[in-house]
């Protein structure tokens, strides 16, 4: 669970670059 909430965070700050 924590690992899917680590992508995600990495994910949106790649959309926010």
């Amino acid at each position: 669970m924590v690992r899917s909430t680590t992508l995600l965070m990495l994910y949106q700050s790649d959309i926010s670059l």
